[in-house]
């Protein structure tokens, strides 16, 4: 929810004395999806635009600006390998943190929404939402190694999602 108020404070951010970066933790967009209809009682179809919305706009104002990006899965599995590239953002030593200081606030059990059994039940229920969540599911899969983000694939999804909009 932060992109979209995030931008309008760049700008005052960046000529401020304290340094801007950016950390972009990115969720299954079904997991999302479904999690945001649950708890907030969106619609399906705004909450896929949303996902796809909110990443592609939080990718494209942190581009130029120093960031790390993660899966939530990513933190799940190895919160010391992202606490080490958080310290490298940072340039602080990692020595100087506990592992089990960070696995501590890590609870995989939160987990509610599981890709792996809510995917297929989804796209049952909502069969006309297959063409705007396999585009989410193409942007949140160039996330995948974030050392290699190729920003041109990310310029064509987001044209793809732009022609997708104007085409409803």
């Amino acid at each position: 929810r932060l992109c979209i108020l995030i931008e309008a404070f760049i700008p005052c951010l960046s000529r401020s004395i304290a340094a801007v970066d950016f950390l972009l933790m990115l969720r299954s967009p079904v997991e999302v999806v479904v999690s945001l209809c649950c708890a907030e009682k969106i619609d399906a179809a705004s909450a896929v635009h949303l996902w796809i919305g909110s990443v592609l706009r939080s990718e494209r104002v942190s581009r130029f600006y120093p960031r790390r990006i993660f899966t939530y899965t990513q933190l799940l599995e190895s919160p010391e390998a992202v606490l080490e590239s958080c310290c490298s953002l940072w340039g602080l030593n990692q020595s100087d943190f506990s592992s089990e200081e960070a696995r501590s606030f890590i609870r995989p059990s939160l987990h509610r929404q599981k890709l792996n059994l809510i995917r297929q039940s989804f796209l049952r229920d909502h069969p006309s939402l297959a063409a705007p969540l396999q585009l989410a599911e193409d942007i949140y899969r160039l996330f995948g190694d974030p050392d290699e983000i190729d920003t041109v694939q990310l310029d064509q999804l987001n044209r793809r999602w732009l022609q997708m909009l104007g085409s409803n």
